[in-house]
């Protein structure tokens, strides 16, 4: 069983679907929007295997060089599902994708990010981050290390297990210390009854501003509520999740 904090990072809900004709509707259109966001999920789950691949082997330029394709990638992707949309005459559907965009601190970091790379280069990453990944390998000690958490949900245990193999205190001790590329001790992981399975070299994301200072995106350390390291890969792997799923919720309603 692996424990990784992109498992549990699913969007909330789907959104509500109005399935009804207008003067709007395009099915042609919607279908060549279709067809083109199928071909970027393909290729953002190539990219998503090349920063893996770059990160397992320690090369940080290269990983940085993907990331950057990457966060403009999705912004096609998102387009090209609002559109679809559009053609669709969802006009709520695209509206609940577009607000969820601008409300999630991940979804809006990328998106904004994205933004200055293309307007104004900012440094908004820092390379030296280590991300690490475990598996559960003594259910028992687990669990007592989760306790009373579990009856909270699979996302509440998670953050206790990984609060108590952080040694950390708080959500907000956790999150700096997910940000820092702090890995636990092997006498921790026996505590808790997990082995560090995979320690990727990666990027730590970082806040920045954009429009002259104006406006201020954070580091993301949480996606739908859930929370997650801001490390460049897990940004990546979290979105391509939540774009797949969005892109499945279209297609078998319209397309």
């Amino acid at each position: 069983m692996s424990a990784r904090f992109g498992d549990f990072a699913e969007a909330r809900a789907s959104a509500v679907f109005r399935a009804k004709g207008g003067q709007g509707m395009d099915k042609a259109r919607a279908k060549d929007f279709a067809d083109k966001a199928e071909k970027l999920i393909k290729w953002g789950v190539e990219l998503l295997e090349e920063l893996r691949v770059h990160a397992t082997a320690g090369a940080i330029d290269k990983v940085e060089r993907t990331f950057v394709t990457v966060i403009s990638f999705f912004d096609s992707l998102h387009e090209a599902l609002a559109d679809c949309a559009k053609k669709l005459d969802q006009s709520q559907w695209r509206d609940q994708l577009n607000a969820f965009r601008d409300a999630d601190p991940l979804l809006r970091y990328l998106w904004k990010a994205r933004n200055s790379e293309t307007h104004d280069a900012l440094i908004k990453w820092r390379p030296g981050m280590k991300q690490v990944e475990v598996r559960i390998v003594d259910l028992k000690k687990a669990d007592q290390a989760v306790g009373f958490a579990r009856m909270l949900g699979e996302a509440a245990a998670m953050e206790k297990l990984y609060r108590v193999l952080y040694e950390a205190d708080s959500t907000e001790a956790l999150k700096a210390k997910l940000g820092s590329g702090f890995v636990p001790s092997a006498d921790i992981q026996a505590k808790v009854g997990v082995e560090v399975i995979l320690s990727l070299e990666s990027l730590a994301l970082e806040a920045f501003s954009i429009g002259r200072g104006k406006e201020h995106v954070d580091a993301p350390t949480s996606h739908d509520g859930k929370i997650l390291p801001p490390s460049a890969f897990e940004a990546v792997r979290t979105a391509m999740r939540y774009y797949q799923a969005r892109f499945d919720e279209l297609k078998a309603h319209f397309v």
